[in-house]
């Protein structure tokens, strides 16, 4: 949620602290805590009418968690550099396996129970925390998968190198989505850290083909929808509002993918006297092979004509029509 640019996430180090305005800042920890685990959930509860039962107050005091998350802060950033070092790219599958235990293996270490659960592609992460029956379910969304770092020359430092510099956090991925997704990670972590339970159930989905059009997740949802079953969706795959602050959208406009396939003739048809009615494929006239091909043919078709016209001028006779 913290994005800056497409891989800057806003952190840094300045004196052996997390500076104001840092993006695994930790204020984004709390946030996570108190609002999706108090307001939001509640909130959503009665949207729709269901009486959730919720020990905790919907602002708790959560002084102690603050203060585990700032004496923790530098373990927390250490963490998140250490993911950002896999790299684990969807689109030719480098370290997708790998990058999938790991993070498997973080979120058991937080104490959740975890599933690498295999489709027809790369696998999801699927974590699960029960705090007990009628609380409400949360489900936090979000892909361990990146784009590759292409072009490479663009880089100031290696991709899988993350460096802090004014500030951020460079690497790729920091802002799309492992960022995000981890911070989410160590908020449950400090959570359960200091009071030894969440205040609702959570299940975490962490998809490994988000960059590549998600083709999986359809067949997956159908399959595990009784486990994939919550009261609220939290995705957290977006871009910070320019003011800096939080915010919760509660819809977005979605994609939509067109693929257009045209089918013509497999050479240069002539315009007018042979062929009209059969459609070029434009594809092949603005690809540059093509071009050239038109241009010699045009070329070719001007020379007889000049050919012509100048045997017509010598008072010979020429073939009545230019051979092209």
């Amino acid at each position: 949620m913290l994005q800056q640019g497409m891989d800057g996430l806003v952190t840094g180090i300045e004196g052996g602290h997390l500076p104001d305005g840092v993006a695994v800042r930790m204020a984004l920890l709390r946030w996570y805590i108190m609002y999706e685990y108090g307001e939001i959930v509640a909130n959503s509860m009665h949207i729709v009418g269901r009486i959730a039962s919720v020990d905790t107050p919907l602002t708790p005091n959560l002084n102690d968690i603050f203060a585990y998350i700032d004496e923790h802060s530098q373990v927390f950033l250490a963490q998140l550099i250490e993911y950002l070092r896999r790299p684990s790219i969807s689109a030719y599958g480098e370290g997708i396996s790998e990058v999938a235990d790991y993070v498997a293996g973080v979120m058991r270490q937080i104490g959740l129970v975890v599933r690498v659960m295999p489709t027809g592609g790369w696998p999801m992460v699927f974590g699960e925390y029960n705090a007990g029956r009628g609380a409400p379910t949360v489900l936090l969304y979000g892909h361990y998968d990146v784009q590759p770092p292409d072009p490479l020359e663009e880089w100031l430092s290696p991709p899988f190198e993350p460096t802090i510099r004014n500030g951020r956090i460079y690497a790729r991925g920091v802002g799309d989505n492992k960022g995000q997704h981890f911070a989410q990670l160590l908020a449950l972590e400090a959570h359960l850290a200091c009071r030894g339970t969440l205040p609702c159930n959570v299940k975490v989905l962490l998809e490994g083909e988000e960059e590549v059009g998600s083709p999986h997740m359809p067949e997956f949802i159908r399959a595990c929808r009784d486990e994939l079953q919550a009261d609220l969706v939290i995705i957290s795959d977006g871009p910070v509002h320019e003011n800096g602050q939080p915010t919760i959208s509660f819809g977005v406009r979605g994609v939509l993918d067109i693929e257009l396939r045209a089918r013509g003739a497999n050479r240069d048809l002539h315009s007018g006297h042979w062929g009209g009615y059969r459609a070029q494929s434009p594809l092949d006239t603005r690809s540059p092979a093509r071009l050239d091909e038109k241009r010699a043919w045009r070329d070719h078709y001007r020379r007889l004509l000049r050919e012509r016209s100048a045997a017509n001028q010598a008072g010979t006779t020429g073939s009545s029509e230019p051979a092209y």
